[in-house]
């Protein structure tokens, strides 16, 4: 992580450490998040998620998927990388974003679920959503999805500052 991102000293640690626990999921009741927040854009949020992406158990990238997606892939509990969701969890009322809000909401702890009518005949069906999760958001969070995370603030690279180019095409 250390060679490709520039992040806060304090950040690198809790990171890894992380990252291990991804691949025991079951092994943990309250999972925290990784929230990788800015003030800008252009600081390494995505850069980072990719790393996680090469990194972690069962890493699934989402961007925009349905909400119908988003909980049967969390069945398989996944370590699951969501980037740019600040607009989702902002004040619009898409079901999309409610759905985010769902998973973020109740996903880090062990057993916890959503409910959804599924299905012709609309039965109410139980979706786990619990697992590792890791997201990048420009702006604020809730106070809800903040106290389940562990925030790194990430801040633009100066110029003195060089790391090594990850090509995600080559962490498979």
């Amino acid at each position: 992580i250390r060679r490709y991102a520039i992040l806060p000293e304090m950040a690198y640690l809790p990171l890894a450490t992380w990252t291990v626990a991804a691949y025991m999921p079951d092994a943990i009741d309250v999972f925290p998040y990784i929230a990788l927040v800015s003030a800008a854009k252009r600081t390494g949020k995505t850069l980072v998620l990719g790393l996680l992406e090469a990194l972690c158990a069962k890493a699934r990238r989402v961007t925009f998927a349905t909400p119908a997606a988003l909980f049967r892939v969390m069945a398989d509990t996944p370590t699951l990388l969501l980037d740019e969701v600040g607009p989702l969890l902002g004040k619009q009322v898409s079901e999309m974003s409610q759905a985010i809000r769902a998973v973020l909401t109740a996903g880090n702890r062990k057993g916890d679920s959503v409910f959804r009518c599924d299905g012709i005949n609309k039965e109410v069906k139980e979706f786990p959503v619990y697992g590792p999760k890791a997201f990048a958001a420009v702006g604020g969070l809730s106070d809800t999805v903040m106290c389940r995370s562990i925030c790194i603030t990430m801040q633009p690279k100066t110029a003195k500052q060089t790391t090594a180019r990850f090509l995600q095409s080559q962490a498979r």
